[in-house]
């Protein structure tokens, strides 16, 4: 396996887990790679495959013959395991960032205390409009964007800035959805509601970036869709030399 060196396990042994690994572990990588190429190009997906196909092909090959060549059964097996701890550790930070993002939207609340002509009514959160005047009660969450009227408390942010110490808050300053009224009750009236509100666009933002790929990503796919073809067409022509000057295919492998 490694020059030098003898191999750490017998070849059939090291066939037998290559093979597991190329067929259980890669079977995603060969559906992935037939549907890019189905659809005309060539992705990440195609250049595992391409790879770590040939690699097991080829140790196969000189295993069953017989040949004193060397085995790259490690090799192929070790580049799926890589690329696939990518991606596991990939999804595991996406749905950390989801589960981060859901416990967010908990914090504001379904309900708020409407003050219309000074008698207080409790209505769904989400039924406020720009310029509707709401009380927030200690401990209570500001339910959509909005700016203080009366009162003063001091606000915890940390939901939005990280910030562990609360930020005092008086008459004229902002207030923003999700964010939580320490003490002292403050009447705002809403700036920003529904979609518009900071804790919304915070979530759209992530959901966005979620659902796009890296810019590492396209450039990979990029590549790929020409290097895939390149490649190949270099092989190909290799082998038609090969074949040409020795006079027989298999003097083309050689």
């Amino acid at each position: 396996m490694f020059a030098g060196r003898p191999d750490l396990l017998p070849p059939p042994a090291q066939w037998v887990l290559a093979t597991l690994v190329q067929g259980i572990c890669g079977r995603d990588f060969y559906r992935h790679a037939w549907n890019a190429l189905r659809g005309g190009g060539a992705n990440m997906d195609v250049l595992v495959v391409m790879g770590t196909s040939v690699a097991w092909l080829a140790s196969t090959a000189t295993l069953l013959l017989g040949h004193a060549g060397p085995l790259y059964f490690e090799s192929g097996a070790t580049v799926i395991t890589l690329v696939l701890l990518g991606r596991l550790l990939e999804t595991r930070a996406r749905d950390r960032t989801r589960a981060g993002v859901e416990s967010l939207m908990r914090l504001q609340p379904q309900i708020a205390h409407l003050d219309i002509d000074g008698t207080i009514q409790d209505r769904p959160a989400g039924s406020l409009h720009v310029g509707d005047v709401f009380i927030v009660r200690p401990g209570e969450s500001v339910p959509v964007d909005g700016t203080i009227l009366q009162g003063s408390s001091d606000i915890d942010e940390s939901m939005l800035t990280g910030e562990a110490v609360p930020v005092g808050k008086g008459a004229g300053d902002p207030v923003f959805g999700a964010t939580i009224n320490r003490d002292g009750v403050l009447r705002v009236r809403a700036r920003r509601v529904g979609a518009d509100t900071t804790l919304a666009r915070i979530v759209r933002m992530v959901q966005q970036a979620q659902g796009s790929k890296d810019p590492v990503q396209h450039l990979v796919d990029r590549v790929s869709a020409v290097f895939v073809p390149v490649v190949l067409g270099i092989a190909a022509l290799t082998f038609l030399a090969g074949w040409a000057v020795t006079g027989h295919p298999a003097g083309a492998l050689t």
